[in-house]
């Protein structure tokens, strides 16, 4: 239809304009910090990954830290990967990382948790992948009830790692057990404030 035709022809013309205005300010904001000799995050993980490509520092460090760990690994973006891979150079045992897949939230910062899920099968080919699984503060009953609900929801694709699947938790406490503690505290000179302060310990 003719205004479909229309609707395409100015949302081309907007993203056209858009783009252009975009790539001013990129170009604007890169001469300025040339200007003020200043990096930003992202300029340092480029000339980080720039300089280990290189091998200039690349053997000095790896001599420095024989070990390598990355915890919160499910929030890495593919710059920080190769960092890391770079420094760890493939030698068995040197890297250690640790990362929950449910956990990735920073994908607005290119954070993938494909990678995630591609590094965990390379390390299961080449080395140790362990599920640390046991939960210490919930009950039984709600661990149960965990498992049931979210090994339903969170289920992995057919095609692709962008969703993990889901890995059952055990409860390390036994028996059901209070799961809301109140604690009467008392003030110095022994007088029970409890109707001023209620403080209650979920363990959930």
């Amino acid at each position: 239809a003719a205004s479909d035709v229309y609707k395409r022809q100015v949302m081309d013309r907007l993203s056209a304009g858009l783009s252009g205005w975009l790539q001013e300010f990129v170009e604007s904001v890169e001469r300025r910090k040339a200007e003020e000799s200043v990096l930003d995050f992202d300029d340092l993980l480029i000339r980080t990954r720039g300089l280990l490509r290189d091998g200039g520092p690349l053997g000095a460090l790896r001599r420095r830290y024989k070990y390598v760990l990355v915890d919160e690994f499910q929030d890495t973006d593919p710059l920080q990967a190769e960092i890391v891979f770079l420094l760890a150079g493939g030698e068995p045992g040197r890297l250690f990382i640790v990362g929950d897949p449910k956990q990735s939230i920073y994908r607005f910062r290119r954070a993938d948790v494909e990678i995630y899920e591609g590094v965990k099968e390379r390390f299961s080919s080449g080395g140790d992948a362990v599920a640390v699984s046991q939960n210490f503060r919930s009950v039984p009953p709600l661990v149960a009830w965990v498992n049931e609900t979210f090994s339903r929801i969170i289920v992995q694709p057919g095609e692709g790692r962008y969703q993990p699947r889901y890995e059952p938790i055990a409860a390390a406490r036994t028996g059901a057990g209070p799961s809301v503690i109140d604690l009467d505290l008392e003030l110095d000179g022994g007088t029970s404030k409890m109707n001023d302060i209620r403080l209650s310990l979920i363990h959930i």
